[in-house]
């Protein structure tokens, strides 16, 4: 046999994504066994999980003393670790006579005679363990006690996949919720219906939330066009995204927050599709720009206030010059060059640089030729 089996990463990975290893005894499992040994008359049943080295037993009925508290045993102990080396059902009719595993201690230990393992295998074909009957006399296992047993292996193995698909599904879901809460940006999701959602950004962005329950109801929300209109429910980017599933690239738009304040917001939406191409609604992230908005406004008013300083003091070193007045000619030139000092200066400011001292501007030296 070859021992790399049970030590094969990807199984081993496989077998450890279930999360049933070393857990108690469930009812689910527990069922089975039981069933198992009533359909097939045998004393013993197991659902065992081979580990790299041991085998535990998730579920055991009829088992015996010391090994039904321990739960576990060493590969030396087991006949599963056949079945699941080799992939497919391993049949004992008498394991004193047998020489494949007269010599494993099961026999003696375990009281083990008779045995029949179906592996279970997961849908990328790792066997993880067994749904296993035992007899203490010699038995001929027939072909539809056998069928019987792979039907229950089947159910043992669809209740696996089943708890770790879940399992894996709550873990994604509390990383996403602590995702979208802890996110700094605004979320709010739709289904398809127009049913809202919102993360803790969005409520802090929009000063509350309000749970809209179909696309109309979105109007409690209060943006408006760039002419003023206000928004109707059907003009939100997440209403575009559930009737035509556009996906709207990200945009400015005006907001009236539910404390009455005004803002702006970037943002954008796109809808959520199924793996059978269903709708299943839409999404939207967005942040608050309010202040980049009013520093934009602020920048641009200062710069159009230096625009005029500069072409008044260029006008007026251009009529002193023609008056033959150099020396107001020089004043209005230096007040040029000091507005033009302030714009750099502005524009340095909001890169976090040093500012301009006179005598900083200089024309580059002409390149050699």
């Amino acid at each position: 046999m070859t021992e790399g089996v049970f030590g094969d990463p990807a199984r081993l990975e496989a077998l450890w994504r279930t999360a049933l290893l070393d857990s108690p005894p469930e009812e689910p499992f527990d069922r089975l066994t039981r069933l198992a040994a009533r359909i097939l008359a045998a004393p013993v049943s197991l659902v065992t999980l081979i580990d790299r080295d041991r085998q535990f037993f998730k579920s055991g009925h009829g088992l015996a003393e010391p090994w039904a508290s321990r739960r576990e045993t060493p590969l030396s102990h087991s006949l599963c670790r056949y079945a699941v080396a080799e992939g497919e059902p391993f049949v004992v009719e008498d394991a004193r006579e047998d020489p494949r595993v007269r010599d494993n201690l099961a026999v003696p230990e375990l009281g083990v005679v008779a045995y029949a393992g179906v592996p279970l295998v997961t849908n990328d074909g790792h066997a993880l363990g067994t749904l296993c009957v035992i007899d203490s006399k010699p038995r001929r296992w027939n072909d539809e006690e056998l069928s019987l047993l792979g039907d229950l292996a089947g159910a043992a193995m669809t209740e696996i996949e089943l708890r770790t698909l879940a399992r894996e599904a709550r873990r994604e879901s509390r990383l996403l919720a602590t995702v979208l809460e802890q996110s700094p940006y605004g979320v709010s999701i739709s289904d398809a219906t127009g049913r809202l959602r919102h993360n803790a950004a969005a409520e802090r962005i929009w000063a509350g939330a309000a749970d809209a329950e179909t696309v109309d109801d979105w109007s409690r929300y209060r943006a408006f066009h760039p002419d003023g209109r206000p928004y109707e429910g059907s003009d939100w980017s997440m209403a575009r995204c559930l009737a035509n599933r556009d996906v709207v690239e990200a945009q400015e738009f005006h907001i009236q927050r539910f404390d009455g304040t005004h803002g702006w917001l970037l943002g954008g939406a796109a809808p959520l599709i199924g793996e059978q191409d269903e709708l299943l609604g839409a999404v939207a992230v967005f942040t608050d720009i309010t202040e980049l908005k009013s520093a934009e406004a602020k920048n641009r008013a200062r710069a159009l206030e230096i625009n005029d300083d500069v072409i008044q003091s260029v006008s007026a070193a251009k009529l002193a010059l023609e008056v033959d007045r150099e020396q107001q000619a020089h004043e209005a030139l230096e007040e040029a060059l000091g507005a033009a000092r302030k714009i750099v200066n502005d524009l340095l400011a909001s890169a976090g640089s040093g500012a301009v001292e006179p005598g900083d501007l200089r024309r580059r030296a002409p390149a050699a030729k």
